[in-house]
């Protein structure tokens, strides 16, 4: 094998948990009703006493994504451990500053 025919490695952010499942949302912007689909990701991490701690992180998935029916497969791997490529959308608002992960549509989700 050369470089030319190694597959590419995964680059960039990824967000390594169980699925928890996927989520729809209706919101108001001005005078147009959106949907937005998350998927929820359990994190796990060991305390300093031995025990377990989980958060549960929310991703949001592009419009393509769910046109392609990403949130039925994602909803079928409920509990499994997946690698989901993120970035992250830094966003002010009303309330102040915050940010959001999004799915990059891009790269591959491993593990699928």
């Amino acid at each position: 094998m050369n470089e030319k025919t190694l597959p590419a490695p995964a680059l960039g952010l990824y967000l390594v948990g169980a699925i928890a499942g996927v989520k729809t949302d209706a919101f108001r912007h001005g005078e147009q009703q959106n949907i937005r689909h998350t998927v929820g990701v359990r994190i796990t991490t060991v305390d300093a006493y031995g025990g377990e701690t989980s958060e549960l992180v929310e991703v949001r998935l592009p419009q393509a994504a769910v046109d392609a029916g990403l949130p039925r497969q994602l909803e079928g791997l409920r509990g499994q451990v997946l690698s989901l490529p993120v970035w992250v959308q830094a966003y002010t608002g009303r309330r102040g500053a915050g940010y959001a992960l999004m799915l990059d549509s891009k790269q591959q989700i491993l593990g699928l």
